[in-house]
């Protein structure tokens, strides 16, 4: 546990890899899939298991096995409960012994990783344990979003890796509920989840720039989300997802919080282009270093 650690199971996470809901209990849910995504987690506490991907645009995996499987060093960054068997290192705050091996995210593959290669580390502190550029390839996917400080994870990724794979959910994704009867629901007193509560950060990707947003439920309105009445449907996973292949350098900041004008505005862009078929907004197109397929 992290000495700053209060002892209260969020605590525990966010001063870690991953924050997520509290009271989670291990394998209370079928290993693998669900649906066609992967669950990612951290530490075994009672309780339901939240809904935390570790992967929306699955789409990308083939890409990101070549450019893995290619490099002599990889490192995964939050591995732990879902690894990435084409990483040879592994950073994340749980130890090797614990991993959810039989859920890797590519199971087709054997991991390259081992006890030794598995460092348990605080990703927002920093250095990292590895020299500068000692990675060929990096893989941090749904881990950003979750951190206290996620600058200081893009910062180190940057120093220790050539090049890698960023993902997050996309910021339309954290406004959107997928339930039916929205405003039923919360009339009698049971509203239905908006994105995902457990994350600190809205994301967004602007060529190989990150901006990270303070996320505050409070500001989450009727008038600033999505519900999938106002789609017609549930949001696509290319709308859901946001991705980076990167090469050399990524740069990243946090911003203050958006003001309720601005969480119109963007709520309303992401609605009339999901829309209007003649100017679709493509959220998940990955933003591109200098990589090639």
């Amino acid at each position: 546990m992290s000495p700053k650690s209060t002892g209260d199971p969020r605590d525990r996470i966010s001063d870690g890899i991953r924050v997520r809901a509290p009271a989670i209990q291990r394998a209370a849910k079928p290993h693998g899939v669900v649906g066609d995504l992967k669950i990612r987690t951290m530490a075994p506490v009672d309780g339901p298991i939240p809904e935390i991907w570790t992967m929306i645009l699955l789409g990308n995996m083939r890409r990101v096995s070549d450019l893995a499987a290619n490099a002599n060093t990889v490192l995964d960054v939050g591995g732990w409960w879902c690894p990435f068997n084409l990483a040879t290192h592994v950073l994340d705050l749980m130890p090797y012994q614990t991993r959810r091996q039989h859920d890797a995210l590519n199971p087709e593959h054997p991991p390259r990783f081992s006890v030794e290669t598995w460092t348990v580390h605080d990703a927002c502190q920093k250095p990292w344990p590895y020299p500068d550029k000692f990675f060929d390839f990096s893989f941090c996917s749904h881990t950003l979003e979750d951190v206290r400080d996620p600058v200081t994870v893009c910062s180190e990724l940057v120093r220790v890796s050539r090049a890698g794979y960023v993902e997050t959910p996309s910021r339309a994704r954290e406004i959107f509920s997928k339930a039916r009867w929205f405003s039923f629901r919360s009339f009698i007193g049971r509203p239905p989840l908006i994105g995902y509560d457990h994350h600190r950060w809205y994301v967004e990707i602007a060529g190989t720039h990150l901006r990270f947003i303070p996320k505050d439920k409070q500001m989450l309105s009727r008038r600033n989300i999505i519900t999938r009445g106002d789609l017609g449907r549930k949001m696509t996973k290319a709308e859901s997802g946001i991705c980076l292949f990167w090469e050399r350098s990524f740069t990243s900041e946090t911003v203050s919080s958006p003001t309720e004008a601005e969480l119109k505005r963007f709520r309303d862009g992401i609605v009339d282009s999901i829309n209007d078929p003649a100017s679709l907004l493509q959220i998940s197109d990955c933003s591109q270093g200098s990589i090639r397929p």
